[in-house]
């Protein structure tokens, strides 16, 4: 759970979702959906869109990250759930917060069964056109003779942040590559990440994390759970599917 909540945390705050919250905020502020440009200042308006928006961030990493620990679920099927999900616990909160802060509007008299369907499809297209966004963006990396030895993912770093990969998490759309110096947000799959990895001593420990073997310090256990902590005192979560590979490297 504490795991899962920095997860969250760290996704919420990632300047991308940042930059996201503004503009939508901003966009929102100025075009007034559910009649709240209707009577109320610009000020009230800001105060309810920036903290709408900002819940519907942190709750869409939530359904994000929850729907990555379910393993095996593909993709036509997470995609959906995940729009039932946020549209469950979105819904409500706009249902009570409109009529609050924009009373007398046509946006407060509309059903929370409505006001879910709008979320849940919004929630769907914005997913998807991430979605399709990345995928279109994803450059096949050109094979260098001359550097045939380095692994490519350590050509996608900047040169301050060393050669030494700790770890590689799954972070949405990107994986998010940690070396002892620093970390950078990388904009691809982990499935080619993983690939990319080839040549650098680790092994893959759950669905969304690669850990390096001289990263680790040691294992622990809570319950039947396992974690590696790694040297930085980073906790990485070790899932059953994976946990067979974990012991054969040595690092249970």
């Amino acid at each position: 759970m504490l795991f899962a909540l920095r997860e969250l945390i760290s996704y919420s705050i990632n300047p991308i979702r940042v930059a996201l919250w503004v503009a939508i905020t901003g966009a929102c502020v100025i075009s007034g959906p559910f009649d709240s440009g209707q009577g109320q200042s610009l000020v009230v308006r800001f105060v309810f869109w920036s903290l709408a928006v900002g819940y519907g961030i942190v709750l869409g990493g939530a359904v994000n990250i929850f729907a990555r620990r379910v393993e095996h679920l593909s993709i036509v099927i997470t995609y959906p759930v995940m729009s039932v999900l946020f549209a469950t616990f979105y819904s409500p909160f706009l249902a009570i917060a409109i009529p609050l802060a924009f009373p007398g509007t046509s946006g407060s008299r509309d059903p929370v069964w409505l006001i879910a369907i709008y979320a849940g499809m919004i929630f769907l297209v914005v997913m998807l056109t991430i979605l399709v966004f990345t995928r279109s963006m994803e450059q096949p990396v050109e094979p260098q003779p001359e550097a045939a030895s380095t692994p490519s993912i350590l050509k996608r770093l900047p040169p301050n942040l060393g050669r030494e990969v700790v770890r590689v998490s799954s972070q949405d759309h990107y994986v998010e590559v940690h070396t002892k110096l620093g970390k950078e947000l990388l904009l691809m799959r982990f499935a080619d990440a993983l690939e990319e990895l080839e040549g650098i001593r680790g092994v893959r420990v759950h669905r969304s994390h690669w850990v390096g073997r001289g990263a680790v310090a040691k294992s622990r256990r809570d319950g039947s759970r396992v974690f590696l902590v790694l040297h930085d005192g980073t906790e990485v979560p070790v899932s059953r599917s994976y946990r067979a590979d974990v012991k054969a490297a040595g690092l249970l």
